[in-house]
């Protein structure tokens, strides 16, 4: 990868460009999955493997259990900072 000097990114910049890559991702995805849960009552599992799926995204790639027990860990900030902003 390229920096905007046209320099080759170190590996531990593009792993930083990952890191943030895979929790803004996650920080979407698990705030869709509550949000489609408490306005259209659809689980959140639905939501979350529909996502994956949208984006060609393979259980090899990204397990569904990694991913559940980490939306797990965030649900209820999730849910405490959408009731904040109403």
């Amino acid at each position: 990868l390229l920096n905007r000097s046209s320099d080759l990114l170190t590996q531990e910049k593009v792993g930083l460009v990952l890191k943030y890559i895979d929790q803004h991702f996650r920080g979407e995805l698990y705030t869709q999955a509550v949000v489609n849960y408490h306005q259209f009552q659809i689980p959140y599992k639905d939501t979350i493997l529909k996502c994956l799926e949208m984006y060609d995204i393979e259980e090899s790639d990204l397990m569904y259990e990694t991913i559940r027990k980490d939306f797990n860990r965030k649900k209820g900030r999730i849910e405490e900072r959408l009731i904040k902003r109403c």
